[in-house]
């Protein structure tokens, strides 16, 4: 089988937003764009490396939603250079389209070999020839908060030999674009999954890339072109496929930030259902300590910074779900607008990713807010249940701490009156020795000893001082 294409093309969409600052991670794009010229060997004139930075107007016409960023009023940077295939030098060329879009920036790079050199058709060349637009890799761009993603989109034309052998081997035409793809990417871990294939502007066009791995997901397309028509139909319209692969890639990012939102607040949902799981080991009738007590006024302090918390992530779920939408809208008027322009009626391979997938997005994140909506309720109850267990049991503890005040202090004052009465007994103890005589004695006294007498008395004083204080004390209980 014939593994031969005529004048591929490699188009390189990467999206960034803007953080409104001079850092390197606000220069992303157009630092990659110097590493893939440095490693392709592409000159100034000059020379010279060729930097797309030195030619930028980040502050170009800073009221426009939409505009190309290049100085001089350029809107392409051209360039050229020579690639090796088995040690034969083969002329290519390119451009590189830098713009601005709302609150993101835009990069289209351009890497081909040309359809002519000196008026006469290119030869077809290997789709080995590939692997030399992709030294080391360079396409391909790492992860970050502000990179929006890419799309790695291949066109090339049929040869007459492979048109001629599809009719008998239909399925010879996804081989081709599985060596393309193959041959642009060596390294099989990076190399995205098939997903599905279709027809674009009367074309073959294959998909790369299954949006539901959000780990190390890329997107690729491998577009081999029949008909002249077809590569009309691309010219007309390859503006607004820049603004589709746009909003694709702020959908499909929107999407993966949520799940990583879906896995916080699926910890958060499991730590309030813990909580509330706490309380009820609390009975309504139990009496806490100390301890208990100040375990749940901790707990109680916690809580609304665990509600604030929670509420923020729900809120963001929200926003990549807005965020979805928007796109949605925008992605749909992007398909009318070509379908003006190229007057192509079968727009179905485009309409797909809305229709099966960034819908499919919206339901999810959709039936996730309704499943974590309810945990604001529950911290509101747990909330509400610790502060009720609290204020009665700080209740019920600072009665029993002034009852037992009260005991001590009655206490107190009763061993007061007997400290008294003691000490009356006290001062009545030199009567012990005062002479006294038995009944019938000659000296004999009628009335008891005197010490007795006192001691009696002394007794009868305290026992009545100890009543009035009770009595005192138990009306003047609140």
């Amino acid at each position: 089988m014939t593994n031969r294409i005529y004048a591929p093309n490699i188009h390189l969409f990467a999206f960034h937003l803007r953080n409104g600052s001079n850092s390197e991670e606000e220069n992303f794009l157009w630092q990659q764009c110097n590493q893939i010229f440095g490693q392709l060997d592409i000159k100034e004139p000059t020379n010279t490396p060729l930097k797309l930075t030195n030619y930028l107007d980040l502050q170009r016409q800073p009221h426009l939603r939409r505009t190309e960023l290049l100085t001089n009023n350029q809107t392409f940077l051209p360039f050229s250079g020579q690639i090796y295939l088995n040690q034969s030098p083969l002329h290519s060329e390119g451009f590189a389209y830098p713009l601005r879009i709302d609150d993101s920036y835009a990069l289209w790079l351009n890497i081909r070999r040309p359809e002519k050199e000196n008026n006469q058709p290119t030869a077809p060349v290997s789709t080995e020839f590939l692997k030399e637009f992709n030294r080391k890799n360079c396409l391909l761009f790492k992860q970050s908060d502000y990179f929006l993603g890419q799309t790695l989109l291949i066109t090339a034309w049929l040869t007459l030999e492979h048109k001629q052998l599809e009719h008998r081997h239909p399925d010879c035409t996804r081989k081709l674009a599985d060596q393309c793809l193959e041959h642009l990417i060596l390294d099989q871990s990076l190399r995205p999954s098939f997903y599905r294939q279709g027809e674009l502007f009367g074309s073959p066009i294959f998909e790369y890339g299954l949006i539901t791995q959000s780990t190390n997901y890329r997107h690729l397309l491998v577009w081999l072109v029949r008909t002249p028509e077809t590569d009309k139909k691309f010219n007309l319209s390859y503006q607004q496929l820049l603004d589709l692969f746009f909003y694709r890639n702020k959908i499909t990012k929107a999407f993966h930030n949520s799940r990583e939102v879906y896995k916080e607040l699926e910890s958060q949902y499991k730590n309030i259902e813990q909580q509330l799981t706490q309380l009820e080991k609390y009975n309504p009738n139990q009496k806490l300590n100390e301890s208990e007590l100040e375990q749940l006024q901790s707990q109680l302090k916690t809580m609304p910074n665990m509600a604030l918390n929670y509420t923020y992530w729900l809120r963001l779920l929200e926003d990549y779900q807005n965020t979805i939408a928007i796109n949605i809208h925008n992605y749909q008027e992007k398909l009318e607008q070509i379908q003006r322009d190229t007057s192509e009626t079968n727009l179905s391979f485009l309409e797909e990713f809305i229709a099966k997938n960034a819908l499919t997005f919206q339901e999810q994140i959709q039936r996730d807010l309704n499943y974590f909506l309810p945990g604001n309720d529950l911290i509101d109850k747990a909330i509400a249940s610790i502060r009720g267990i609290v204020e009665i049991e700080q209740t019920r503890i600072e009665r029993q701490r002034q009852e037992t005040e009260k005991k001590i202090q009655n206490d107190i004052e009763a061993i007061g009156v007997g400290i008294a009465a003691g000490a009356f007994v006290a001062s009545s103890s030199g009567l012990i020795t005062q002479k006294w005589s038995l009944p019938g004695s000659p000296k004999s006294s009628p009335y008891p000893h005197p010490f007795l007498i006192s001691l009696i008395l002394s007794s009868l004083v305290a026992i009545i001082a100890w009543g009035i204080i009770r009595i005192w004390q138990h009306r003047r209980k609140p």
